[in-house]
């Protein structure tokens, strides 16, 4: 299930490598030991890498399954891994929160300044996280594919689903069409989709007015009892 999840993932959003570092410096930044033993075969032999830029020349790199923050000379100030690689880069609220989603439908929350992990979801089933976009400086959207329950039931019309979160609550959600890339261009939200063989491109509008959380993704990770290593 696993293997076809990263197979799956990379036909559908094609993990794009973000570097602008030198390869040199790159190389010191590597994913668990976890990773290489189990992922690694996953994801064809190659870590996903995503590069984020912070205030104060900062800079953000997921590498496989592990998250590092690095100062203006490219030296790691913490790292943070996973059990699960991260599949899109990581985004960044107001508060300095760190919001990450992967495989296995992990979806986590990590302190930017210290690297220490707030909260932090992970499930085996049939559908992924596959896209994480800021929206608002401090919400952020997240596409859910459901491709195992299409591929499951033999039924192409299941669709996937479009999430608005602030911290750990789920504000709103909507159906969207099944492969479809999500873009945040300031407050202005477009999805772009294939139709009988067309590129299709949509605007989607927040409600002026949320009420309150439809739900919450995780309780605090002190009480998950979830396999995450926490490493300064």
């Amino acid at each position: 299930m696993r293997r076809r999840i990263g197979q799956t993932v990379r036909t559908l959003i094609g993990l794009l490598v973000l570097v602008t570092t030198a390869p040199a410096q790159l190389g010191n930044l590597q994913p668990s030991n976890k990773y290489w033993e189990f992922w690694a075969e996953v994801e064809g032999g190659k870590p996903s890498v995503f590069r984020v830029a912070l205030p104060r020349q900062k800079t953000l790199v997921a590498v496989g399954d592990t998250l590092y923050l690095l100062n203006k000379k490219n030296r790691i100030l913490w790292k943070w891994i996973t059990a699960s690689p991260i599949w899109d880069a990581p985004v960044v609220d107001s508060d300095g929160t760190i919001y990450v989603v992967g495989a296995d439908m992990l979806w986590a929350a990590v302190d930017s300044e210290t690297g220490k992990q707030k909260w932090y979801s992970t499930v085996n089933g049939r559908g992924a996280f596959t896209q994480i976009k800021l929206y608002r400086k401090d919400m952020y959207l997240v596409v859910t594919d459901m491709w195992g329950y299409r591929d499951n039931l033999h039924d192409p019309a299941i669709k996937d689903s479009l999430s608005l979160c602030k911290r750990n609550a789920v504000l709103w959600d909507i159906e969207i069409p099944a492969r479809t890339k999500l873009h945040v261009f300031g407050d202005t939200i477009f999805l772009t989709y294939k139709r009988h063989g067309h590129t299709v491109r949509r605007r989607i509008s927040v409600p002026s007015a949320l009420g309150k959380p439809i739900s919450r993704i995780s309780s605090l990770a002190d009480h998950e009892g979830r396999p995450i290593i926490q490493e300064n």
